[in-house]
């Protein structure tokens, strides 16, 4: 079974708070594991995976094929009830299962922080 957790960047500061997700009326915050409640903006729920380095993969997080060719969005298909790889590269606006993926990736950023990898990469002709 996948680990539930959340992150999520305080509204002071922008530095990222990690625990589990509340909303009371209609302020969202991260309570973390210490109890201590942060306000935050930019949610993203934990897909239950690691990339090539160890670290977590979070929806919103912007990662790269091990052969850096293409880069992906990692977004919630609420149809599909799934995390999914968006392609930002070679425009063919494709949607991948995350979990059924065979490639290993790497977190190169997120879309809140690093919003000009969001920009496809136009490939080069031979």
């Amino acid at each position: 079974m996948r680990e539930i957790k959340f992150k999520g960047q305080s509204v002071r500061g922008k530095k990222w708070h990690y625990g589990y997700f509340c909303k009371v009326n209609e302020r969202q915050f991260i309570r973390e594991n210490d109890g201590n409640d942060v306000w935050c903006i930019n949610i993203c729920q934990f897909t239950g995976l690691k990339d090539k380095n160890g670290k977590k993969i979070y929806e919103g997080d912007i990662v790269s094929d091990w052969e850096y060719i293409d880069t992906y969005k990692i977004i919630w298909d609420r149809p599909m009830a799934m995390f999914s790889l968006e392609r930002l590269t070679h425009s063919n606006d494709t949607e991948e299962d995350l979990s059924n993926s065979q490639f290993d990736f790497e977190v190169i950023g997120n879309i809140y922080e690093n919003p000009e990898l969001l920009i496809e990469k136009k490939v080069k002709p031979l």
